[in-house]
Parts: structure tokens; C-alpha cells; sequence
């Protein structure tokens, strides 16, 4: 009985130290934000904190009561932002009309097996693939395997050693950048030009500034263009960050719309710590209120990187498309058309700084390094 009842004892002084260091961590949470670097880092753990606090709940809700109930109501607190992706088929429903595949996939940049890479994004033959820590060199490789991709048709893409690529089905017009972590174009969809942009948000265990300044910028940008728009890529941030937040309020993020479970990308047995599995959701897709998502969800083969990517199948909403084409009619309005592009290697002075303005100006480099704007890839 004395034994009994001391591990009773036991179970609840560690059941009130777990409790105490998760209300420690979320009053800093809600009232730091992410300005101290621990209190970020242990954020990503959030839906882990809730699991162990169910834990705590079954095991002092038959002998300690109030315990499991304070335990409870924390749980609740700290995973409620994780509830609705526990309910399946959130999708929109299938049209008639087919969708389109998005893909974002962080490379990693010390993983160099490109035909790794290539198998999987094979297996997902996206009509859009944003692809984050590769530079140019490696585009090309991986374009070269991905010839036949679309049984012949042209490969539409662009890259850059510092942005990463953006690999299209469709069509690609203009070459638009900002801030020091995204890539911008236009991508000629059957009906709609649509503003896709690959994201890869810089961080620093440090600071979260250039992070906080890259993201803004993006956001400025969003309310400034709002017709049918993609933001997918890598940024380094769980749906409780600041990153993903501020994005969230004008995009849709595809997995809280459509995934089920959570969803965890980061990280792959490619590190250590992902030997036994992923842990955090910081790879993301959004789209505007444009489309409707019917599926999402994550790749189970990393291809060598620490990432797994992320795939949301969406369709064009022909209501709200044809809605603005009459604004823009009324308006006098209309989609401007550039050449379509390749790969191109802007020079080095001709990056968007946060201070700096929205456009890349002067001409695009292609891989020969003269001024160019080299056309689609077909083998």
C-alpha cells in the first residue's frame, strides 16, 4: 500500500513540474512572442507538450482529480491550435474539372543526390514544384532527369543560386524578387495568370529580425497584388510562429484547409534527431481564396534531404475568377504578358534588398552567362 501510494506521490510531484514548466513556457510565449531564442525553439515542440500533457491526464485521473483536470484544461489550451487537423476529409470537393498539383520541397543543401531528388519528384509529377537550398547548377541536372516529366511537353523554369527554383508545367513570365528569400513569378495557368511565390526564410539562432523583415515584405507585397496567388517553400516555422501568422492572414495555408494529422515535414533521418520521425510542420503551401483545395498532404520519401515536401492538389474557383475578369473589363484592366523564361542568374547587384524596391531590373543571365531570356526545356 505504502508502495502504491509513493508512486502516486511520485506520479503527481512530476505531473505539477510538467504542468509548471509548459504554463512557464506559454505565459512567455504570449507575452515574449519569439524574442528569446529558447522560448522559439521549444514553440515547435508544441504539439508534443500536448501530447505529454494527455499523458499527465491518464495517468492522475483516477487517484488525483483536480491534477488531471488542471492538466486537462492546459491541453486544451496548448492544442487547440492543432484540434481541426484531427478531422478528416476537410477538402473541398472534387470538380469535374482536374486540379493541379503544387509541390514544395526543400533540397537540403549539403544532399547532392540529384537522382534521389528526381525519383521523387517523379512519383508526384507536379504541374508546379517549388524547390528551396539548390542552386543553379543543380537545376539544370534536375531538369535534365525531369525531361520527359510531362511526356514531352515543355519544362517552364526558373532558378537562381540564392532564391532556389520554381519548376512549372505552365508557362513562367517575369522575374520579380524580394527581400533576400523569395523568388516571384507569373505562371500562365489555363484561364488565369497566377503570382506564385517560393519562400525560404532565413534563420538565425539569434535574431528572428531578417526573418520578421523577409515576411513583411512578402505581406506588403500580397496586399499589393490580389488576384489568384501561391506562397509555398521552406520557413522554418510551425502555424504558432510569427512567419507563418502573418501569411495566414491573406492566404489560405493548404494543409489547415485539407491535410489531416499533423502533418510533421522536419526532420528526415537525413539528421540525427529525425532517426525516429519528423517532429515539426515547417515546409507550407498557400493559396488565396482563388482556389479551392481538394487534397494535401506529405511525401513519405525524402530523396536524401531533411525535408519531406508537401503536395496540395488545387483547382481554379471559376466563380471568383470570372468575377474579377469583370472588375478587370469594367476597370480597363488586364494581365500584362512577358517572354517566357528558363533558368536565369541575375548578377549580383540586381537583388532586392528589405529597403530596397519590388522589381529586379536589367536582363536575365542564362547558364552560358551572356544576357539572355532562354526558352522552356523540352529533350
Amino acid at each position: 500500500m505504502n508502495r502504491k501510494w509513493n508512486a502516486n506521490a511520485h506520479l503527481a510531484r512530476l505531473a505539477w513540474v510538467i504542468i509548471m514548466g509548459i504554463t512557464l513556457w506559454l505565459m512567455l510565449f504570449a507575452f515574449t512572442g519569439e524574442r528569446f531564442t529558447p522560448v522559439r525553439m521549444a514553440s515547435y515542440l508544441a504539439p508534443w507538450m500536448a501530447a505529454l500533457l494527455l499523458i499527465t491526464v491518464a495517468g492522475t485521473i483516477a487517484h488525483r482529480r483536480r491534477l488531471a483536470i488542471t492538466s486537462l484544461l492546459l491541453t486544451v489550451v496548448v492544442g487547440y491550435p492543432y484540434l481541426g487537423l484531427l478531422v478528416p476529409l476537410r477538402g473541398a470537393p472534387a470538380s469535374e474539372a482536374a486540379g493541379y498539383k503544387v509541390m514544395t520541397y526543400s533540397k537540403m543543401g549539403r544532399n547532392h543526390d540529384i537522382a534521389a531528388v528526381s525519383r521523387v519528384v517523379r512519383s508526384q509529377r507536379p504541374d508546379l514544384l517549388f524547390m528551396q537550398e539548390i542552386g543553379e547548377g543543380e537545376s539544370a541536372a534536375l531538369i535534365d532527369q525531369l525531361g520527359d516529366l510531362y511526356n514531352g511537353q515543355p519544362i517552364h523554369a526558373l532558378a537562381d543560386n540564392h532564391y532556389g527554383l520554381i519548376l512549372s508545367r505552365f508557362p513562367l513570365h517575369s522575374r520579380l524578387k524580394t527581400g533576400d528569400s523569395a523568388l516571384h513569378a507569373e505562371v500562365t495557368f489555363p484561364g488565369s495568370s497566377v503570382s506564385v511565390w517560393n519562400l525560404h526564410l532565413p534563420k538565425s539562432m539569434a535574431s528572428t529580425q531578417a526573418e520578421y523583415d523577409a515576411v513583411e515584405q512578402l505581406v506588403g507585397q500580397l496586399i499589393r497584388q490580389p488576384g489568384p496567388t501561391i506562397v509555398a517553400g521552406d520557413l522554418n516555422a510551425t502555424q504558432i510562429n510569427h512567419p507563418y501568422l502573418a501569411i495566414a492572414q491573406h492566404l489560405d495555408n493548404a494543409f489547415e484547409k485539407a491535410g489531416f494529422g499533423m502533418g510533421f515535414t522536419f526532420p528526415s533521418p537525413a539528421r540525427r534527431m529525425g532517426w525516429i520521425t519528423p517532429f515539426m510542420r515547417i515546409d507550407h503551401i498557400f493559396v488565396s481564396g482563388h482556389f479551392q483545395i481538394h487534397d494535401v498532404y506529405v511525401v513519405d520519401e525524402a530523396g536524401g534531404s531533411d525535408h519531406y515536401p508537401v503536395v496540395a492538389v488545387v483547382g481554379m474557383d471559376n466563380a471568383i475568377l470570372q468575377s474579377q475578369e469583370n472588375d478587370l473589363s469594367a476597370s480597363g484592366g488586364g494581365v500584362d504578358s512577358a517572354p517566357s523564361v528558363r533558368l536565369f542568374a541575375p548578377p549580383s547587384d540586381d537583388r532586392v534588398r528589405p529597403s530596397g524596391g519590388d522589381n529586379a531590373h536589367g536582363p536575365a543571365v542564362g547558364l552560358d552567362g551572356v544576357a539572355s531570356r532562354v526558352t522552356s526545356h523540352t529533350h
